[in-house]
């Protein structure tokens, strides 16, 4: 059910991302798609959700409730019946099956506020620490476990090459 909801969103909001995943093996395809489902609905509230700062602050804060909700649960099961949306469910399965460190997604989510609720950055460090990290690598992070999975030993290599990426981006 996630999988499918999370296969529209995509289509529906990247007809290039879409079709280039298409030529990922199915079942990473599948959590791929889960992790942009995950992150496309917060992005969403910030930019398009025709509704007042302070409503998208509450959505937000939902939204980060339920997935420490969904991180808790046993199961993808639990976690919809305790009342998280099937988009988040699906992707704490996949947070909790490849060990993704739990904060990274708080730290979208904080990135997701700062949109809402701009500060000024001090300096290109405090910027890439304290947004570009939440806004754009930890994205990659996520894509780089699911993606890297079967060779661990290459893991940080990785992420310092998605990190890297994220910047540029």
């Amino acid at each position: 059910i996630a999988v499918n909801y999370s296969r529209k969103v995509l289509k529906t909001h990247s007809t290039s991302f879409f079709i280039v995943t298409r030529f990922l093996p199915k079942y990473m395809r599948d959590e791929v798609e889960l992790v942009y489902g995950s992150v496309r609905f917060p992005d969403e509230i910030v930019d398009s959700f025709d509704i007042e700062n302070d409503e998208k602050k509450v959505l937000l804060d939902q939204w980060r409730k339920n997935y420490h909700i969904a991180i808790q649960t046993n199961s993808f099961k639990n976690s919809v019946n305790a009342g998280v949306p099937v988009l988040l469910a699906g992707f704490a399965e996949v947070v909790k099956k490849y060990s993704i460190p739990i904060d990274y997604y708080n730290s979208f989510l904080d990135a997701m506020e700062l949109d809402v609720k701009p500060r000024k950055f001090e300096d290109i460090d405090d910027l890439i620490d304290n947004y570009i990290f939440g806004s754009a690598i930890v994205v990659g992070y996520f894509l780089t476990y699911v993606y890297v999975s079967s060779q661990e030993n290459n893991i940080n290599e990785t992420l310092k090459s998605s990190k890297e990426l994220g910047i540029a981006l």
